[in-house]
């Protein structure tokens, strides 16, 4: 049995099922891990700074305001990991 090698992304950041955090490609926090199965939410609140969820708990919340448009970007470094049912939904009041 081989061992277990953790991926990294490109800014050096490795770990194994761990839900990291990137504002303007900047490196923002390491959030939590997740396991199969798991929910993992971006929301857009009401003040316009950003939660970031995993099975309904809160994990990171920025500091930052959100720039509009909004651009996602979704990297998985884990190739036994998959992803479904992935959806924008888009309310923000004009």
């Amino acid at each position: 049995m081989g061992t277990y090698q953790p991926s990294c992304s490109p800014y050096g950041h490795c770990s194994r099922r761990q839900v990291f955090v990137y504002e303007s490609g900047t490196f923002a926090a390491n959030a939590a891990k997740y396991a199969a199965g798991d929910v993992i939410d971006v929301l857009v609140n009401k003040d316009d700074t950003v939660s970031y969820r995993v099975n309904g708990a809160t994990v990171y919340i920025s500091g930052a305001r959100v720039k509009y448009p909004l651009h996602v970007d979704l990297s998985i470094f884990d190739s036994s990991t998959a992803v479904s049912q992935v959806y924008t939904i888009v309310a923000k009041p004009a």
